[in-house]
């Protein structure tokens, strides 16, 4: 058996994590001589609980068997050793250190509930499970989208903008698949023929949540692909999501937080991106509003505000050519002079139809019959509100 099997197995254990089995290398030399070694020697390096529950966990774990087990569900696993390990996430090892925080962005907690988390990762981790298309591990034009899992109008509408452009510049649209934002970039990333990885707290076969089991089928049937630094079979818990959310910014180029509250899961992202030296991206949000605090602070912290896909380009220093020409999102194109007036009072923000109705003081079935028409052009659409808002 080669060494990638033995790392399998270390990673089938729940004490081990990355730096952990860094621990065990360091004083076996290989992953082999490590999993073979004495009780007592393990007990040396792991400690005394848990040397010996993984000395028993050893004792009746069949490694070939499990190894056919995760093949069998067409799920794949690659170390830093591999070829087919991102780059992007391997250059980890060489510019954080082991012993690093998460206090980044001043910010201490990742849930919008308070809780507090662990530092979670800061290295590489040993293994990478992988379901889909494995070539996008390949890709280094990668960015994350991410952002609060109670999206507003506005949350929606900024990040389908932003995915959509990054996906015509070419960019594999990267998110933890929660609900909110992450679900939308996903989805948008989809639907403008673009390629999207999702990262999940889960193994790569338990699609995390659960709510989400539709868009995790669509990931996989339109060449998407789904990573975890989790085991085939191992469930989420509110411990994993610090080290998926390190997953994310690890294989993205940059990080785009679209909207976020005070104390949003997002802005731990954002920690770890700058953490690993990559530039975070904030859109700024209006300043009434409780889901825009994270992403305003982030800009007041040093996150650098953007307002169209062209600063993130530029910030990376990439130029879009031809087919990847970014937008620059001039006003829709209208009709009629009623299309006109209807567009230019929507980019100023939603409105409801009686109070387009009032404005434009024409009568609602006139007024229905024009706004039926420009949903069926597809230069507005209505919003869970029953308002009106441009598309771009």
């Amino acid at each position: 058996m080669n060494s990638n099997i033995y790392i399998l197995g270390f990673s089938a254990f729940s004490g081990i994590g990355t730096i952990r089995f860094e621990q065990l290398i360091n004083e076996f030399g290989t992953p082999e001589k490590a999993w073979n070694a004495s009780r007592t020697d393990l007990k040396a390096v792991l400690k005394e609980a848990v040397g010996e529950k993984f000395d028993e966990f050893r004792k009746e774990f069949n490694l070939k068997e499990y190894a056919k087990e995760i093949e069998k569900k067409h799920i794949m696993w690659f170390t830093p050793n591999d070829k087919e390990y991102p780059k992007l996430l391997k250059q980890l090892n060489t510019v954080i250190p082991a012993e690093a925080g998460i206090q980044s962005f001043g910010l201490t907690q990742d849930k919008e509930d308070g809780s507090r988390v662990k530092p979670g990762m800061t290295r590489a981790p040993f293994i990478l499970f992988a379901k889909g298309n494995t070539d996008l591990l390949k890709n280094e034009k990668t960015i994350g989208i991410v952002g609060t899992r109670k999206v507003t109008d506005y949350g929606q509408q900024v990040t389908e903008m932003f995915t959509k452009d990054l996906v015509n510049a070419g960019f594999t649209i990267v998110s933890g698949m929660a609900l909110g934002v992450d679900g939308i970039a996903h989805t948008t990333a989809i639907q403008h023929g673009g390629k999207t990885i999702a990262v999940l707290g889960s193994g790569v076969d338990i699609p995390t949540p659960g709510e989400h089991s539709g868009l995790y089928q669509q990931i996989l049937e339109h060449d998407g692909l789904i990573v975890s630094t989790f085991s085939p079979g191992e469930d989420a818990n509110k411990g994993s999501f610090p080290a998926r959310n390190a997953t994310v910014a690890g294989l993205s180029q940059g990080i785009v937080v679209t909207e976020g509250a005070e104390k949003s899961g997002a802005l731990i992202t954002a920690n770890y991106a700058k953490k690993f030296g990559r530039p975070v991206f904030s859109v700024p949000g209006q300043i009434t509003s409780q889901l825009s605090i994270g992403t305003n602070n982030l800009i007041k912290q040093g996150a650098v505000p953007v307002t169209a896909a062209s600063g993130i380009l530029d910030t990376l220093g990439i130029i879009a050519e031809g087919k990847s020409q970014v937008p620059n999102h001039k006003k829709q194109k209208a009709d009629t002079k009623e299309e006109r007036i209807i567009l230019d009072l929507l980019e100023n923000g939603p409105l409801h139809f009686d109070e387009i109705v009032r404005t434009i003081g024409k009568d609602s079935r006139s007024v229905g019959s024009i706004l039926s028409l420009m949903e069926l052009k597809g230069v507005i659409k209505s919003n869970s509100k029953g308002e009106y808002i441009v598309t771009y």
